[in-house]
């Protein structure tokens, strides 16, 4: 086999494997792309949650604290 076409062997590798870096490269940032967004949904429907459980917590303590009240008031507690 030649210098040349060892060369010109070599130079193809060379063009398929960038070519290929590129189309990975691509796909990274799209995979990327993809994550950022389904952390971004997730963090959202933790913090949702969050909000709602403290919101139920809220509204329970109330509702136990009036009831609280009324026993006392009424001489059932204490």
């Amino acid at each position: 086999m030649s210098i040349q076409s060892k060369v010109n062997r070599w130079s193809a590798v060379g063009r398929f494997y960038m070519e290929r870096m590129s189309d990975y490269g691509e796909l990274v940032s799209i995979e990327l792309a993809q994550a950022r967004m389904q952390l971004a949904r997730e963090v959202i429907a933790l913090v949702a949650l969050a909000v709602a459980v403290r919101a139920v917590v809220l509204l329970h303590r109330s509702a136990c604290n009036g009831a609280d009240d009324t026993l006392l008031r009424a001489g059932v507690l204490g």
